[in-house]
């Protein structure tokens, strides 16, 4: 995680890896560090209800889910319910939850993992617009190598258990990045070799 600093995306590339993962272990500044962005939103609640924020005086409340509703770009989604969601939709809505709480790092642990492909491919761009905007560090799990590369400025390859570092790979390309390219599939490959 030494990787996951204020305006630096990091990717943790896992083989054979799975960890217990408790938000409220990890405490800094009166607040859960780091904060895992939820893949399913309420049940019965509509988008803004589920913003995260119910312990917070209601002018405050309310000034910070408009904030992340439009940062994810579900603004005009506030009133939906989640069946009335897109599955991309929903992820962001997943985004927006994590974000609501304001954190210092957000982790993301695979989760576009149920979406298509063209879906994901949009969500990579809407995650990588929402960290260039909001400043935020994140930590994001995948087990796609070239979501990996596009991604991230590092990535860290966890080798088999017991698990320790196969690699550490500064992802040293400019933004926005052309997926498909040759620099980038240079990258993918040194983390597909590291497996």
């Amino acid at each position: 995680m030494a990787a996951a600093s204020p305006g630096q995306a990091a990717t943790i590339w896992p083989e054979r890896w799975s960890a217990a993962f408790r938000p409220d272990v990890a405490r800094g500044g009166g607040q859960r560090l780091p904060q895992r962005q939820r893949s399913v939103i309420g049940r019965r609640a509509a988008v803004e209800q589920n913003g995260g924020v119910a312990e917070r005086p209601a002018a405050e409340r309310g000034r910070r889910i408009e904030e992340v509703l439009r940062l994810t770009g579900l603004g005009a989604m506030a009133d939906r319910y989640p069946h009335q969601l897109s599955g991309g939709q929903v992820q962001r809505g997943g985004i927006a939850r994590a974000l609501a709480v304001n954190p210092d790092i957000l982790l993301m642990d695979e989760p576009f993992s149920a979406v298509d492909a063209l879906t994901r491919e949009g969500l990579q761009d809407e995650v990588l617009r929402i960290w260039s905007e909001s400043g935020k560090a994140v930590l994001f799990v995948t087990h796609d190598i070239g979501e990996a590369a596009f991604l991230a400025d590092r990535v860290i390859v966890l080798s088999g258990r017991p698990a320790g570092i196969a690699l550490d790979l500064s992802i040293d390309l400019p933004r926005p990045r052309a997926r498909g390219s040759d620099a980038l599939g240079a990258y993918a490959g040194q983390i597909g070799a590291a497996l």
